[in-house]
């Protein structure tokens, strides 16, 4: 099955980063990704959960705008942030879109500054970017896409509370969580963030 309703200069991309069809992750998420709706997308791991929001985000932002971030993607730590915005420099290779990485392990100011001077996707671990939000103003008002990703790691390492007060500042936007597993705990933390969720759950 071949893509369908993907921008053209992502689906120009697509071959060089070795994509040459939709796996069954990508099919079965991506058109609920592009409607819009709050999703809980749950399968295992390596499946292309992430290469599927990206996907989506850039076909929806298209190109650079302003300077505040228009999509957030939480990570567990500094190593998927990487992984993450290498595989955004991949995806959106023939567009202008700008993606910021913020983690744990670089000085606090240095990060702001990075944000600062413009980013369209932010992505960083939930602790940083909360610090930057309180200390710095971050401006979150023109987010259009929040996803918490691997999201069994907020309840690990006890990150519920930076959720709750995220979640309460947000704008509208697309809420999206992935998982491996959806349990009682990932649930509990999914009524505070989504709003009507649709479930994509996908065995190994």
């Amino acid at each position: 099955m071949a893509f369908d309703k993907l921008h053209k200069s992502l689906l120009k991309a697509l071959p060089e980063a070795n994509i040459s069809e939709p796996n069954v992750v990508q099919a079965s998420a991506l058109s609920k990704l592009n409607s819009g709706t709050d999703i809980i997308l749950s399968s295992g791991s390596a499946t292309g959960k992430t290469t599927a929001i990206l996907m989506s985000i850039i076909t929806k932002l298209k190109y650079a705008f302003e300077d505040a971030p228009r999509a957030m993607i939480i990570v567990p730590d500094k190593e998927k942030a990487e992984q993450t915005q290498e595989l955004f420099k991949q995806l959106a290779k023939y567009t202008d879109l700008r993606c910021v990485v913020v983690h744990d392990h670089a000085p606090l100011l240095k990060h702001f500054e990075d944000v600062y001077y413009g980013t369209d996707v932010l992505v960083g671990t939930a602790k940083r970017i909360m610090d930057i939000y309180f200390k710095y103003n971050l401006n979150i008002n023109k987010l259009k896409h929040v996803v918490i990703d691997n999201a069994e790691h907020i309840i690990k390492q006890n990150l519920q509370g930076h959720m709750d007060r995220l979640s309460q500042s947000l704008p509208k936007c697309q809420r999206i969580i992935t998982c491996e597993k959806f349990d009682a705990k990932l649930e509990r933390v999914a009524e505070k963030l989504l709003i009507n969720p649709q479930f994509i759950e996908i065995e190994d």
